[in-house]
């Protein structure tokens, strides 16, 4: 049987063990808040990290591009510039023919005017 000392300390002990429950049960629900508080942040952080990603990756896309049209650049370029070699070459070569045309015309004048003055003679 329980005397009156031991019954109020019994009720104590309760009393604390329900304030430690009640304290408990707030760790809890402030835990539980944290809980979707972080979860929010890392919903938050996973969409700014996609968000990055997709500016890099589109970042990365348009220097491709820019890369490949400085290349399509370069490689017209050069090819304008093999066509201008090869018409100069063969501008070149139609001053000498003409050189030479103009030469052989020339010395068939001279040679033609040689022979009128002796068929004269």
């Amino acid at each position: 049987e329980l005397n009156s000392t031991d019954f109020k300390r019994k009720l104590e002990e309760i009393d604390l063990m329900e304030a430690n429950k009640n304290e408990l049960k707030d760790q809890n629900n402030k835990m539980l808040d944290n809980i979707e508080n972080l979860e929010e942040q890392k919903d938050e952080l996973q969409e700014q990290l996609q968000e990055l990603k997709n500016k890099i990756l589109n970042n990365v896309k348009l220097k491709k591009k820019l890369k490949d049209r400085e290349i399509n650049e370069r490689k017209k370029q050069s090819e304008i510039k093999d066509q201008l070699y090869e018409k100069k070459r063969h501008m070149d070569t139609l001053q000498d023919d003409v050189t030479t045309k103009a030469k052989e015309v020339q010395e068939l004048k001279r040679l033609l005017t040689k022979l009128n003055n002796e068929t004269q003679d």
